[in-house]
């Protein structure tokens, strides 16, 4: 018998390809929209601080892609189901890289499914168009990775 602590928080989770999607972009425009805010209310002193720039930086480039691409008529019709793993801790507040990593993950959740798709229907008639959505949504994947969400100090 082994003594195997297992992680109660992390819970998987099954939902749709239109909702693992807009679940996603939407915590994503939610981080955009307050680092926006944090650099729209800093007074003019603290408009040089480095922590101001970065957080004007990264609200810029969530922002390019603030919303989700239109899903193909094809991933529709499938009725695609998206799997991850999702930290359901609640006595702890979740700072803003951590909210950005499981927007991502569930972003690349939703790449899998539909690389997965397309493997097993490889007679899709929109295999071009479902390609450039998986070039959008890595896209924004990209540039939110490279954001950075610097704390109260800097």
């Amino acid at each position: 018998m082994t003594n195997k602590k297992v992680n109660i928080r992390a819970v998987p989770v099954q939902e749709s390809l239109e909702s693992a999607l807009e679940g996603g972009f939407s915590e994503l425009n939610d981080l955009m929209n307050e680092c926006q805010e944090i650099v729209d209310n800093a007074t003019e002193a603290l408009q040089q601080t480095q922590r101001i720039q970065t957080l004007e930086q990264t609200a810029s480039e969530l922002y390019q892609s603030d919303s989700a691409p239109d899903i193909p008529n094809a991933l529709c019709e499938a009725d695609l189901q998206v799997n991850y793993t999702e930290d359901r801790r609640k006595s702890k507040s979740t700072s803003r890289a951590t909210r950005c990593a499981e927007a991502c993950a569930k972003l690349y959740a939703v790449i899998a499914a539909v690389e997965l798709f397309l493997e097993t229907n490889e007679s899709a008639d929109e295999e071009g168009e479902i390609q450039s959505f998986i070039d959008e949504v890595q896209e924004m994947i990209d540039s939110a990775e490279g954001c950075e969400f610097p704390g109260m100090f800097g």
